[in-house]
């Protein structure tokens, strides 16, 4: 079977790193110290999300690699500044933002 993550010790403690499709996530923290139970968090993370390290709150894995996927793609388009206030308006409505500052003059 294949795995869709890799694990590496750190210290005492496991972190993975999940991939799909050239997608691949930073490390996390399992904050297991037994390679058997890293696994299983990271197999956890792919069947019912990945937890936010803030909120603790979980997305799917799915919605983990689209997201990641535009980012890197939002990365590397010319954008114009009216493309910019459209995507800040976007994150507004949204409710991921409450201002942002315009140092550009």
């Amino acid at each position: 079977m294949r795995r869709f993550f890799w694990l590496r010790l750190r210290g005492q403690v496991y972190y993975a790193r999940l991939f799909h499709k050239g997608v691949r996530f930073p490390w996390k923290s399992t904050g297991k110290v037994d390679r058997d139970a890293a696994e299983m968090v990271a197999m956890d993370w792919l069947v019912n999300g990945i937890p936010d390290g803030k909120t603790k709150d979980h997305r799917s894995f799915k919605s983990a690699v689209d997201a990641e996927n535009s980012l890197d793609h939002l990365k590397s388009l010319e954008l114009t500044r009216n493309d910019a206030q459209r995507i800040v308006s976007i994150l507004k409505r949204r409710g991921l933002i409450d201002s942002v500052n315009d140092n550009t003059t």
